[in-house]
């Protein structure tokens, strides 16, 4: 269980993150 609940605090740490970036695509780049 503790990958899932590192998988979830890093999905909301990069989507909190992506945001204050510029948007949810701001932070993921191809």
């Amino acid at each position: 269980h503790t990958m899932l609940v590192s998988r979830e605090g890093l999905k909301e740490a990069i989507d909190r993150i992506g945001y204050l970036y510029g948007g949810p695509t701001g932070f993921r780049r191809p």
